[in-house]
């Protein structure tokens, strides 16, 4: 079951799904989030472009808390998870080099930029805050913080960000051929630094200064989608994905698979 019920409305004349991957209440850890569920339920709708907005800690002094970031690469530490709508009869490969959106990533950089005044004075009396565009993030299985020798470990990895969910969210959007964009929210300085190390009181008073911004963000970046519907090369990734021979592919995956390839007659139901 997904996390919980998906609200669809209308926001600035486009119609959107949301979907908390937490539940409403917050009651799952990010290893109980059924990330599966999420992204099929959201295809079975037909959503194309999906924005997910994610608490971080930095890895880096050049993202301090409060700033925004687009991210553009993943590294994923996390076990135990399952990140594919595949197996059980069917394989499928699927190019993620890139494993978030380009294209989505350049429309939210060039419409933050220019809205960027607006916004700055529209969320905490106009105290500035940075937009970085780029950043790698790697995701652990959490729910705890990292000790100070994980998170060491993760800076020597080049990571910038981290967090619990965007891996395992991104592998299955990609599979479920969604252009798919990271707005990360940095609360903290993880556990690295000589800064105050992360913890549970320092990144709720952080994240609720980031709420404001991060509604603004998306109301902005759902008026760009909607202006400019573009077409994504995960629009279509899984056109040559699959080396499953047709002819051994059962009934029962084909119509499990269906919402995700039945635009490809070959492997429709």
């Amino acid at each position: 079951m997904p996390s919980g019920s998906i609200s669809v409305a209308t926001v600035s004349g486009v119609l959107c799904a949301f979907i908390p991957r937490h539940g409403y209440s917050h009651e799952f850890t990010p290893d109980e989030v059924n990330y599966r569920a999420n992204i099929y339920a959201l295809k079975l709708l037909g959503v194309k472009y999906l924005i997910g907005v994610n608490a971080v800690g930095s890895l880096d002094a050049e993202y301090q808390p409060g700033d925004m970031v687009l991210v553009d690469q993943l590294i994923d530490r996390t076990t135990g998870r399952r990140t594919t709508f595949f197996g059980e009869g069917i394989v499928a490969h699927v190019d993620y080099a890139y494993p978030l959106s380009a294209n989505f990533r350049k429309l939210a950089h060039d419409t933050l930029t220019k809205a960027m005044g607006k916004l700055t004075t529209a969320v905490s009396g106009g105290k500035p805050w940075k937009l970085h565009n780029g950043a790698t993030l790697v995701t652990m299985s959490g729910p705890q913080f990292s000790t100070r020798a994980e998170s060491l470990i993760n800076k020597s990895l080049n990571g910038h960000l981290i967090g619990m969910t965007t891996s395992t969210e991104s592998k299955l959007a990609r599979e479920a051929e969604m252009a798919y964009l990271v707005v990360a929210a940095v609360t903290d300085m993880d556990a690295w630094s000589d800064a105050p190390h992360v913890d549970a009181e320092s990144v709720r008073k952080v994240m609720a200064a980031n709420v404001e911004k991060v509604q603004l963000i998306v109301v902005e970046l759902i008026a760009a989608v909607s202006a400019n519907q573009f077409d994504d090369p995960a629009h279509h990734c899984l056109e040559y994905a699959v080396p499953t021979k047709p002819e051994a592919i059962t009934k029962e995956v084909r119509q499990r698979i269906a919402p995700l390839m039945a635009k490809y007659p070959i492997f429709a139901p």
